[in-house]
Order: structure tokens, then C-alpha cells, then sequence
């Protein structure tokens, strides 16, 4: 690269967190941050093959040095520590801001209980669903299966509350199996929700957010390459803090419901023990359902 920019080469980002979270969003994050950080970042990658079960599997883009940062999910920030592979990366201390009526300005996030407006009276109460044919995204999403399950067991319950449990393949395909009338109900992201309905307002007539489960999640991390020099990581850090005080970039984060971001640590990612041990299952491509 010339003089001008930060940086001798470009960086280079991914992302796990497609479709359920729009492309559009870290396109926006990656101009904000070219601009603060005056270096060229390559566009998004959209990583399939590092997720889910296959986070244990198969090397990540930090192993074959393909990537400097990245935006991963918390289940697989989290699974990639109960393993030897993967140890070539580490946390960015800052996250998220999700904009959410339980989140008092923290980096975290929940699972939301979507239901078909025209179940509101049948569904008044949360025990009424039983029996009900409910959508998840995957067997190893935090807020769609693996919590709502934790939750389950504390209220003494199983998944066998449902009559029907489907597995929708993402947050958004879960919401429009409740939409469509493929299933009653979903537990989802409120993130990935949120911002559904800011694309979809007339969704609203059919569906809405009947609730939140009790407790939150960690933000989905920010993780970068061990080699990446600590000037940069520090820069990154500092510009993703500094996002908010940007006028042009917090009206669009705010299409997403996103509010800034601030700093993350590692013990946020230290969850209950059961949600670990079927973390672990869902690296050995244990069905849950």
C-alpha cells in the first residue's frame, strides 16, 4: 500500500454471522474503519466452512493465515476453547452495543420468543405453548436451542414441552416458519430479530416478540489473528469505541439497532456448565432433538 494509509497491506475480515445478520452491516463497519484506521480492509468474507460443529473440525482462517479479523458467533467463541485446534486467535475486547429493553447499554444479547399474532389470545402465557410446533435456527445456537433448553431444565421441563420441534437453519428462516404458519412459535437471536423487523415492518402484522427469556448472552466476539501487531489490534479496539462519537455511522448502526460498542472480556464467555457440555455435543454432531 502508499504512504497514505495505516497499514503496509490490507486487512483482511470474516465473518460467521451471515445471513442472519445482513452483509450491509459489516460493509459499514468495514468503510468506518478503512477511513479510521487509514488502511485498506479487504471486503467481507463470508466464512462457511468454520462454524458450528465444523469450528472443532477444521482449521479456521487464522490457521491458514487468511485473515486478520473477524466477527464470529458466541457458540463458537466459546466451543473453540473446550479444544487444542483454533488457538491461533484472540478476543478483541469490544462489542456490540444491540439495542434491546433488557440490555442496559452492555454487549449483550437474548434469546426472544416470536409468536403468530394470531395466537395472541390462544398463547397468553408461556406454558400455554405446550404442545405447539416451535422453530429454531440450529442445534448449536445459543439463544435458539442450547439456552432455551438450559431454561427448560431449571423450569423442570424438557423439549418434549413442544408437540414439534423444527429446525429452521437460521434465526431468520426461524422467524418466517412462525410467520408462514409452519410453526407456532421460535426461540431467535434478538439481535437478528430486531433487525428482521426493521427490514420487515409489516412483518409486525403477523408476528411479534411475546418475550424475552430470563438471563442474557455474551455478543457475538470480535476475535483477531495472535500475529496482528498490537498497535493494530489497539487501534481496532479504539475505533470500534470511538464508533458512536461518528455522526454519519451512528445513524446507520442505528438501522440496526446498534448503539456503539464497549469493552468485552474473556469471563463473559464462561457459561453455565450444561450449556457447555451440550456445546460439546453439538461438536460431535450429537443431536439435540
Amino acid at each position: 500500500m502508499g504512504d497514505q494509509t495505516g497499514c503496509t497491506i490490507p486487512l483482511r475480515v470474516f465473518t460467521t454471522l451471515i445471513p442472519d445478520f445482513p452483509k450491509e452491516y459489516f460493509d459499514d463497519l468495514r468503510y468506518y474503519l478503512e477511513q479510521k484506521l487509514s488502511c485498506k480492509i479487504d471486503t467481507i468474507s463470508e466464512e462457511e466452512r468454520w462454524r458450528g460443529s465444523e469450528v472443532t473440525q477444521k482449521s479456521s482462517p487464522f490457521d491458514n493465515d487468511e485473515a486478520d479479523f473477524g466477527f464470529i458467533s458466541a457458540a463458537d467463541y466459546i466451543r473453540t476453547k473446550l479444544h487444542a485446534k483454533n488457538k491461533n486467535f484472540e478476543l478483541l475486547p469490544v462489542g456490540a452495543l444491540h439495542r434491546h429493553p433488557n440490555a442496559h447499554g452492555k454487549p449483550i444479547y437474548f434469546s426472544d420468543v416470536v409468536l403468530r399474532v394470531a395466537d395472541k389470545d390462544r398463547l397468553k402465557e408461556f406454558r400455554n405453548a405446550r404442545g405447539t410446533a416451535w422453530a429454531y435456527s440450529t442445534s448449536d445456537s445459543l439463544s435458539g436451542s442450547l439456552y432455551p433448553r438450559h431454561h427448560f431444565r431449571k423450569e423442570g421441563e424438557n423439549v418434549s414441552f413442544f408437540g414439534d420441534t423444527r429446525e429452521a437453519g437460521s434465526h431468520n428462516a426461524a422467524i418466517e416458519m412462525v410467520r408462514d404458519g409452519r410453526a407456532e412459535g421460535a426461540t431467535v437471536n434478538s439481535a437478528v430479530a430486531f433487525m428482521y423487523f426493521q427490514r420487515n415492518p409489516q412483518a409486525r402484522n403477523d408476528i411479534f416478540i411475546k418475550l424475552t427469556l430470563p438471563g442474557s448472552l455474551p455478543i457475538y466476539p470480535i476475535v483477531v489473528d495472535k500475529k496482528l501487531s498490537a498497535e493494530t489490534k489497539q487501534k481496532l479496539k479504539d475505533a470500534f469505541l470511538s464508533i458512536a462519537q461518528d455522526t454519519k455511522m451512528k445513524t446507520k448502526l442505528d438501522r440496526y439497532g446498534v448503539d456503539g460498542f464497549a469493552p468485552t472480556y474473556e469471563e463473559m464467555y464462561n457459561l453455565e456448565q450444561d450449556i457447555v457440555n451440550d456445546l460439546k455435543k453439538a461438536a460431535l454432531n450429537v443431536p439435540f432433538y
